[in-house]
């Protein structure tokens, strides 16, 4: 998921400006490390993309991708993250 293009279509949906920049505070600037085993990783920035796991997830996804029957032609089968054009 693209931070800046949700936040942007929240706007468009008129949301308001409080709670765009609280989801903003929750999607941008955050770092990642990953542990396999007893080794880990050096944190990284990471630019897309919901905290795994989160209960916003699936919702934000939602919104994010609601509009995609718009702009495809054929038939298009949607469920969670899942698309399967036919």
């Amino acid at each position: 998921m693209h931070p800046a293009l949700l936040l942007s279509k929240l706007r468009a949906y008129d949301f308001e400006e409080n709670f765009i920049n609280l989801l903003r505070s929750y999607l941008c600037e955050r770092s990642n490390k990953v542990k396999l085993e007893s080794r880990k990783s050096s944190w990284k920035r990471v630019n897309r993309g919901c905290p795994q796991g989160s209960s916003l997830g699936p919702l934000l996804w939602n919104i994010f991708q609601n509009d995609l029957v718009y702009e495809i032609e054929q038939n298009l089968s949607m469920y969670a993250d899942d698309h399967q054009l036919f």
